[in-house]
């Protein structure tokens, strides 16, 4: 799998598989790291919010301690609900989907036919850069 990821790839991107395919407990304590790493998050800083879904792996006690030691609030979004979040949906969600949607479109004029997981991780940087500008958080 290690040739599906573009070289160009954040060098701060910390991708993780599970051989299910889905997200677990390990996963989760692994992303809070990767989070607490990046967001400054110590025992003394400020306190920080982290959104989340209700994924049981955000609710285990190895995940909400080490969440509270760096001062991490975690905070599960109500369960089908989440459309309520509009501001996120509007000022965000939308302009990555867009933005998504351009680099499809973009693959399949160039002969690209079968965009698939490797297509996505290729043109995920230039994504994230057309989506997440300062103008747009």
């Amino acid at each position: 799998m290690a040739n599906w990821f573009p070289p160009d790839l954040n060098p701060d991107a910390h991708i993780i598989a599970s051989e299910t395919g889905f997200t677990n407990n390990q996963i989760a304590l692994e992303f809070l790291q990767h989070y607490i790493k990046h967001s400054n998050a110590v025992p003394h800083s400020e306190w920080k919010l982290l959104l989340m879904d209700n994924h049981g792996s955000h609710e285990t006690p190895e995940f909400i301690k080490l969440a509270n030691d760096n001062h991490i609030l975690p905070y599960p979004l109500i369960a089908h609900l989440t459309h309520c979040m509009r501001p996120l949906d509007v000022g965000v969600f939308q302009p990555y989907k867009h933005w998504h949607d351009v680099a499809i479109k973009e693959a399949l004029a160039g002969l690209d036919v079968e965009y698939g997981l490797r297509s996505f991780l290729r043109d995920l940087v230039w994504i994230q850069e057309q989506t997440f500008k300062k103008s747009t958080i």
